[in-house]
């Protein structure tokens, strides 16, 4: 399509595209499953509260902010935790597949590093420590998180 306006933009060998397509497909990739846990949680809320506020006089963004977020907050609480742990992953399968020669040096993460390091260059013991590295912040993170969560009057994970 943009071909047909006269544009042309190499969107797999350029560096500076790289990073806002991993970014565009990884929304796209996780936006349903969040989209599913949130509409769940916005189906507990109360409608009768938000009944009262309308009789009340509150708007769209004062039935946000005080009835809709506060019955949803465990569910973010609970999910940002969640995905604590998953913070350094970028999705092994999907920077492996889009990564070449060209946009490589924008391209690497920890999972493609540790694979490039540990079975392509025979470095085990090497690619196991930063694995470990990675594993042991991820760890780091949830606790970190679940501490924090915990200690402003929310229930955490664990």
């Amino acid at each position: 399509m943009l071909k047909l306006f006269g544009h042309k933009i190499e969107f797999l060998t350029s560096e500076s595209w790289f990073r806002p397509l991993i970014i565009t497909q990884s929304i796209w990739k996780e936006m349903g499953w969040g989209t599913i846990i949130f509409l769940v949680a916005l189906a507990g809320v109360d409608q009768e509260q938000y009944e009262a506020a309308i009789v009340d006089g509150a708007n769209r963004f004062r039935q946000l902010w005080h009835i809709t977020l506060p019955a949803i907050r465990g569910t973010i609480i609970v999910l940002l935790i969640l995905r604590m742990g998953n913070f350094l992953d970028r999705g092994f399968e999907q920077v492996l597949l889009m990564t070449n020669a060209l946009n490589r040096p924008v391209a690497e993460v920890f999972d493609t590093y540790v694979y490039t390091i540990g079975i392509l260059q025979a470095q085990f013991s090497y690619s196991s420590a930063v694995g470990l590295f990675k594993a042991i912040i991820g760890i780091i993170l949830v606790f970190t998180s679940n501490f924090l969560a915990k200690r402003s009057g929310h229930s955490g994970i664990f």
